[in-house]
């Protein structure tokens, strides 16, 4: 096997595993980050920040660690390389979705928290006194 072939195997799995993870949350990412952002230009920057980050952190971590070396690519047979490929990918999206909860785990603490509101219908809090 040649490493132009196993570099082929690291970016299937790796393009495969960031499409799954869009897939997975792309709807309510676009949700929350609608929320988050006021201006439509800050949404679309940050959806597609996230989706470059979606599949680059698998890329990057299964051609840096995930393929071996190409004098050692002789030894290796083709299951093993599929099982490091896609080991190391899922690594990578492990990272990236570390990130990203951080990310919005820090956006949610900077927001005001609404204010606690008194109940209006004095009945509910002090009980219907006309019954008594």
């Amino acid at each position: 096997m040649t490493s132009l072939q196993a570099l082929g195997i690291g970016l299937s799995a790796s393009v495969a595993t960031g499409t799954v993870l869009l897939a997975a949350i792309s709807g309510p990412l676009r949700a929350f980050i609608g929320t988050m952002c006021p201006q439509p230009e800050s949404v679309g920057f940050w959806l597609r920040f996230t989706v470059v980050m979606l599949f680059l952190s698998p890329l990057f971590v299964t051609v840096t660690f995930g393929l071996p070396a190409s004098d050692m690519l002789r030894a290796i047979d083709m299951g093993e390389l599929v099982q490091r490929s896609v080991s190391s990918s899922l690594v990578g999206a492990f990272m990236a979705m570390i990130g990203i909860g951080l990310w919005i785990s820090s956006l949610t603490r900077r927001l005001p928290q609404p204010a606690t509101q008194r109940n209006v219908n004095p009945n509910e809090f002090w009980g219907d006194k006309s019954k008594a």
